[in-house]
């Protein structure tokens, strides 16, 4: 709102009236009718005395860092000589510091801290001020999942795929096609942003958690795709290793649910981090991105809350090893899994491989640290036979 900046003089008034949307004061349109008239725009009378005090007001009153919001003002008096100044602090009560560049009667800036603010209108004429109401903005800073200001993901088109449900531990979410997410950003039938709004589920680092997804569609049936993204390490972005936590092994066409299981790594940072479904209409899951845009599916973000696993105690389980194959050549490798283990911190993960060779009725042994799940042959020897054993 800027008061008392329009020219004095004779102006020219335009009045348009159009069967539909007005979409500017010049061009033509199908129905309805354009008026042209002169106004004669006189001069303000010169201020006297104390002005209005006038009200401000925030359009955002807290939320995280560095998010933009705008300070309005209304009451204020109308008349020439009148100067404007906004000033902040880090208190209700001052010490008010005036934030020179701002000399209008709205401001559009962002804080990091809480800030208070109000605008000061002073008299020229008489040399008298007044002062509007206090307005704040509170920082409320609930972690990265909300605050990281992680890049978007959205479809550009409402037809089609849609995310009709999320189901993650104790999350269950159900939408429609006429739903609109409620958090900043979202677009009915393209992105859902439910971060902060919805209570996030709490699951433990090595905990294995079952999923279910309902695809649905609010246009036609295609080959569509799914993919979850969790950002274990808490740091914004859905693209550091591992962190594409699901991809559909093949597209499927049309409506569908889908089901599985994520296993929260024992290095993920606990707290609340962001989890990201994204169901795209394409028939080849490896296109689909943690951002970006697509033409048409889906993007839904939410919070899910880690929690540091327990120290281990006593004896850890053994577990099971098993070897993708029984017998090799020099040379091949082989894919060793081990299940049943104890999930807790303290355990090391590092275990010593026995390789137990026969060959030619005599057995030798051989140890080695695993640091991956495969080990190569190396010994230049004919086929063997192997045991495998796992200690951890």
């Amino acid at each position: 709102m800027y008061l008392c900046r329009a020219l004095v003089g004779t102006t020219r008034m335009r009045i348009v009236a159009v069967e539909g949307t007005v979409f500017g004061p010049t061009g033509t349109y199908f129905a309805g009718e354009t008026e042209d008239y002169c106004i004669d725009i006189t001069p303000a009378p010169l201020c006297s005395g104390a002005p209005n005090s006038g009200t401000s007001t925030i359009s955002i009153p807290n939320g995280c860092p560095n998010v933009q919001f705008t300070l309005t003002t209304s009451g204020l008096s109308v008349a020439n000589g009148l100067q404007y100044q906004w000033y902040s602090s880090p208190s209700a009560t001052g010490p008010w510091s005036a934030v020179t560049t701002e000399t209008n009667t709205s401001y559009v800036t962002s804080t990091t801290t809480t800030t208070y603010y109000q605008m000061v209108t002073t008299c020229t004429v008489s040399a008298q001020s007044a002062t509007t109401t206090v307005s704040s903005y509170s920082i409320v800073n609930p972690g990265p999942c909300v605050c990281a200001g992680y890049a978007n993901s959205s479809a550009t088109s409402t037809g089609d795929e849609e995310i009709l449900n999320v189901t993650f531990d104790a999350l269950n979410n159900t939408s429609s096609c006429a739903s609109v997410g409620p958090g900043p950003g979202s677009q009915q039938n393209m992105y859902s942003n439910y971060v902060g709004f919805l209570e996030a589920p709490s699951v433990t680092q090595a905990q294995t958690v079952s999923f279910t997804l309902q695809i649905g569609t609010c246009g036609g049936n295609y080959n569509n795709s799914t993919a979850i993204y969790i950002d274990y390490n808490q740091n914004g972005l859905f693209t550091d290793a591992g962190e594409q936590a699901y991809l559909i092994p093949a597209a499927i066409n049309g409506p569908h649910f889908e089901t599985g299981s994520i296993t929260i790594p024992l290095t993920a940072t606990p707290g609340t981090t962001r989890m990201r479904v994204i169901n795209v209409e394409t028939s080849t899951p490896a296109a689909i991105t943690p951002t970006g845009t697509y033409i048409w599916g889906e993007t839904e973000d939410y919070c899910i809350d880690i929690i540091p696993a327990v120290l281990c105690s006593g004896a850890p389980n053994s577990g099971t090893a098993s070897i993708s194959s029984p017998t090799a050549c020099p040379s091949s490798t082989l894919t060793l899994n081990a299940t049943g283990l104890t999930a807790a911190l303290g355990i090391n993960t590092n275990g010593i491989l026995l390789l137990q060779q026969q060959v030619h009725g005599v057995q030798f042994q051989l140890k080695r640290i695993l640091h991956f799940k495969q080990a190569q042959l190396l010994q230049p020897i004919t086929c063997f036979k192997q045991l495998v054993r796992l200690v951890l």
